[in-house]
């Protein structure tokens, strides 16, 4: 991939990416960018929610190490130079999603917390077995789960 936007592109490509599939492509968007040295100083992964919360308080334990378990929240997104972005692109307040709580998560426990709560109960109609080795190939990156390794 030659910029952040065919990232995007190929992302948005994915069939049902943003339905169970959502934080694969804003932790592959991160990592695409981190191993070009392209992250602004701000930059993470950002898990929202919507009124309902679900799956928050498990999220927070697991950041605040009071848990093991970490899983799914209702949407996923990138946050680098002050903006959010999805496959779709830069996002509105509520990412279109009515997401009114976030979770910034904290760059020290990005990469375990991903490692984590991608292998959770995520929506089904997103084939990850399928789609996240092919992500994985085609952006150069690696999500650090093992059954995902080659």
């Amino acid at each position: 991939m030659e910029n952040f936007q065919a990232v995007l592109d190929y992302l948005a490509s994915v069939r049902n990416i943003n339905y169970g599939g959502c934080g694969f492509s804003a932790y592959a968007m991160y990592l695409w960018l981190e191993k070009r040295g392209m992250l602004s100083k701000d930059a993470t992964v950002v898990y929202g929610y919507d009124s309902t919360l679900c799956g928050y308080k498990r999220n927070v334990d697991f950041l605040n190490g009071n848990s093991n378990v970490a899983g799914a929240c209702d949407h996923v997104a990138l946050f680098n130079e002050g903006k959010f972005f999805d496959s779709s692109g830069e996002l509105e307040a509520d990412w279109g999603y009515g997401i009114n709580t976030f979770i910034f998560v904290p760059i020290d426990k990005l990469h375990k917390f991903m490692e984590v709560s991608l292998q959770g109960s995520w929506n089904s109609s997103f084939e990850r077995d399928k789609y996240v080795p092919k992500i994985q190939k085609k952006l150069e990156i690696d999500f650090g789960i093992k059954k995902y390794q080659n």
